[in-house]
């Protein structure tokens, strides 16, 4: 009875710490969970009297905040320190925020040229601020993944709070819940006196969540009825300076090739929502130098879009570099394919003020996971001579993880072989392997007779465990590895560019194929 008892405080408690009364919880428990972070149905079995999707949430929450602040965790989730140590900012004065954020909180200088970076406290609020208003307005209640996202808000800025989320964690759960609350209170140490955070547990203090409660200044929010909306907003509140989907970017990088912290950076903000993604993909392009119109949308059905960027080189001779920009419902998808979504426009970043033989596209395709409908929407719409004109597509799919791999059976074995010979002159690691169970965009092109090669991250040994499911998150990126691929691409280019495949090639290529087809034995 005495346990009974402790638990039914404990639980009170934490609801009280969230801000969410008991009943909302309660009409959560019977709901399927919608939100954006697709946590286990609200449903699914609780540890203790606390719903396991709630804990799995929370620990998704905290591994994303921990990246945004820089912080290593007890039991990983965040690089380790040393790991880090390329990616710290550096010391920057403290000056006034602009008149797109909130009034009196900090942010960073900006030198004529350079790029304005957040403050990690400005960019964690706004992560968490975009996951506790996961849930359209309207809503009975909060999913799970949001009020986690709320608690976890509170908690790094409220002592009292987080030592209430702490002691539950520890008295109702299992040992993940325990090792969870180790995560939080390290983490708190991080976040602590934070402006950022302690505006965003205050606005939402101010309301009921996902009706409007945040305040901007002393205006009221406007009402906000979709999860796009809601980022916005979050954006606009919390992120002074930076990159805001849908709107310019504020500077261009200082030099053309971006540094290790740039990478990750832009890979640790893996948006959560395919529309999002589309937004952000298109401020990085901006960001890299792209002047708005010749940032193109090819329409790809049901709201969606291929975004592509054309430099143009001395000849009409083209190389395609791409990656899918769309994720499963299941987890944050920034292995799969945040990863090259984010690598193609920094290519191009590199590249765009470089003179080349070959005109290069840089091109992010959507809908992959529903079978490659972007990439094939791009490849029909070619005329025959535009077919004709393309060298090769290298395509970028799940990078980072432990490696970087060629995939041997859904590629063309002249781009596998100059891949291997660029790896080797540059000392760059490349291994070569066959996979099985899976596709890509590289299929598109081979199928219209495009020789293309599929360059990934994750060995078969890793990689059912990690994508499409909620080990998908900035905890299984690896910038060494990231890092690696970016520059064997980048040497891939150039040698195409001064050594092309030619036609010659391509119709060798397919004379194999056509052998090999012809004369298999069944």
């Amino acid at each position: 009875m005495m346990s009974l008892m402790r638990r039914s405080r404990s639980v009170l408690l934490v609801l009280l710490a969230i801000g969410v009364p008991a009943a909302s919880l309660a009409q959560t428990l019977s709901a399927p969970v919608s939100g954006r972070m697709n946590a286990p149905a609200a449903g699914a079995p609780a540890v203790g009297a606390i719903p396991a999707g709630f804990i799995d949430s929370l620990g998704i929450h905290l591994d994303q905040t921990a990246a945004r602040l820089q912080a290593a965790l007890p039991g990983g989730g965040a690089p380790s320190i040393s790991e880090r140590s390329a990616l710290e900012p550096t010391a920057a004065a403290v000056l006034p925020a602009s008149s797109l954020g909130a009034p009196g909180l900090p942010e960073r200088p900006t030198a004529p040229g350079e790029r304005r970076t957040p403050a990690p406290g400005a960019d964690a609020a706004e992560y968490l601020a975009r996951a506790a208003l996961a849930a359209p307005a309207g809503a009975a209640a909060p999913a799970l993944e949001a009020q986690a996202a709320a608690a976890l808000a509170r908690a790094l800025a409220d002592p009292e709070a987080r030592e209430t989320l702490a002691a539950a964690l520890r008295d109702l759960a299992d040992a993940r819940g325990r090792a969870l609350a180790d995560r939080l209170e390290a983490l708190s140490a991080a976040a602590e006196g934070d402006p950022y955070l302690r505006q965003l547990a205050g606005d939402l203090a101010a309301g009921p969540l996902g009706q409007g409660a945040l305040f901007d200044g002393n205006a009221p929010a406007p009402s906000l009825s979709t999860p796009e909306e809601f980022a916005a907003y979050a954006a606009r509140r919390f992120m002074a300076g930076r990159l805001l989907p849908g709107g310019r970017a504020a500077v261009a990088y200082p030099q053309s090739v971006p540094d290790d912290k740039e990478l990750y950076d832009e890979v640790a903000r893996s948006p959560l929502t395919n529309p999002e993604r589309e937004k952000v993909v298109v401020e990085l392009f901006r960001q890299a130098g792209a002047r708005p119109e010749e940032i193109r949308l090819q329409d790809t059905g049901e709201g969606t879009h291929n975004i592509f960027v054309v430099k143009k080189g001395r000849t009409d001779r083209t190389v395609v570099i791409g990656a899918h920009h769309d994720k499963v419902d299941v987890g944050h998808g920034t292995i799969d394919n945040w990863t090259g979504s984010a690598m193609v426009p920094n290519l191009y970043q590199a590249l765009r003020g470089v003179e080349t033989e070959d005109t290069l596209v840089f091109a992010v395709f959507s809908r992959e996971e529903e079978g490659l409908i972007g990439s094939g929407k791009f490849v029909r719409q070619l005329s025959p001579q535009e077919r004709a004109r393309i060298d090769a597509m290298l395509n970028l799919d799940t990078l980072a993880v432990d490696g970087t791999y060629s995939w041997k059976n859904n590629s063309d074995k002249p781009l596998l072989e100059r891949i291997k010979a660029v790896a080797s002159q540059a000392a760059l690691a490349l291994k070569e392997v066959v996979f099985w169970g899976g596709d890509a965009d590289s299929s598109s092109f081979r199928n219209a007779g495009i020789q293309a090669i599929t360059v990934f991250g994750a060995s078969e040994d890793v990689i059912w465990d990690t994508i499409h499911g909620p080990n998908d998150t900035i905890a299984a990126f690896s910038i060494k590895h990231y890092r690696n691929t970016y520059d064997l691409m980048l040497a891939m280019l150039k040698s195409l560019d001064s050594s092309p495949i030619g036609r010659v090639g391509r119709l060798a290529m397919r004379l194999t194929d056509f052998l090999l087809k012809t004369f298999r034995s069944p």
